[in-house]
């Protein structure tokens, strides 16, 4: 979550590749009880299943973040989930937000 201090217009994300680099699809939320911005990607963990990507989240010109992601499909009996098997932020494991089921990047 960020504060009100990043203009939701100079927000990127993205991730290589193949040496590539590629977009990831977001939406920047306005949270009303936490008094916060949301970044939305739902599509940061279909691109980390079965491999390790790093993502750069670009704030503003000055601030950027490195999270890093790897998922795992599981089935077990008749289920199928998927496991973080590596999940960090700056090279920190962020703490989850079990009430809001996320992760806080405060700045």
């Amino acid at each position: 979550m960020l504060d009100s201090t990043f203009c939701p217009d100079s927000i990127s994300l993205f991730y290589f590749e193949d040496f590539k680099k590629k977009s990831a699809n977001f939406k920047v939320l306005k949270d009303t009880v936490k008094q916060a911005v949301i970044i939305d990607t739902p599509e940061m963990s279909w691109i980390a299943i079965g491999k390790r990507i790093n993502f750069i989240l670009y704030l503003s010109i000055d601030d950027q973040d490195t999270i890093s992601l790897h998922l795992e499909e599981k089935n077990e009996n008749c289920c199928t989930f998927f496991s973080f098997e590596h999940f960090m932020i700056n090279g920190f494991t962020p703490v989850n937000d079990p009430e809001f089921y996320a992760y806080e990047i405060l700045k």
